[in-house]
């Protein structure tokens, strides 16, 4: 053989191994991603079921309702920096801006989520917008505050928009009814 032939043939062989090379890494970049999206949503469900932020969200299906039935409450709502020993509530729109940032950012992909917690993010958003308004609307305006969770709530009532029949698969049998 030639001088060229072993050349081309050299070439093309590296060729194949920098082909299967970078074939390689995309396969391990797909699967490192696929393990942070895990440990994401691993990190959540962990937040929403710690025993602390479970009395919180108790707290806001409770008693909530009733506490904002109170002008002094309300008027907590108001003060800079709001007193949050008073408004635990502020605790579940905080936990819930965390999660929608991570969501936002892609942290944890929003099918993924949305299909295990659409109902959840609904919920507390609707429970908890009442607070959000007047805690916005108090002087100084803070009309940015909780931004994040509105934005997972959008993406929420998107997301029951699109699914009113819900997201049971069509091939599969169902169990009840």
């Amino acid at each position: 053989m030639t001088l060229e032939t072993w050349n081309t043939f050299f070439a093309g062989v590296t060729l194949i191994v920098i082909t299967t090379t970078a074939i390689i890494a995309i396969v391990q970049l797909r699967h490192l991603h696929d393990g942070n999206q895990l440990q994401g949503v691993l990190t959540v469900l962990d937040l929403l079921q710690d025993p602390g932020n479970r009395e919180l969200l108790n707290f806001v299906r409770r008693d909530l309702r009733r506490a904002m039935g109170d002008p002094d409450f309300v008027a907590g709502l108001r003060e800079v920096p709001i007193d949050r020993a008073k408004h635990p509530e502020l605790y579940v729109c905080q936990l819930y801006e965390h999660i929608a940032s991570y969501v936002r950012s892609g942290l944890i992909a929003e099918a993924t989520f949305m299909q295990a917690d659409w109902y959840d993010v609904s919920l507390y958003w609707a429970m908890l917008e009442p607070v959000i308004r007047v805690s916005r609307e108090a002087p100084p305006p803070r009309p940015f505050i909780f931004e994040n969770f509105e934005w997972l709530a959008a993406k929420a009532q998107r997301w029951i928009e699109k699914h009113p029949q819900g997201n049971y698969p069509k091939d599969v049998p169902r169990m009840i009814g």
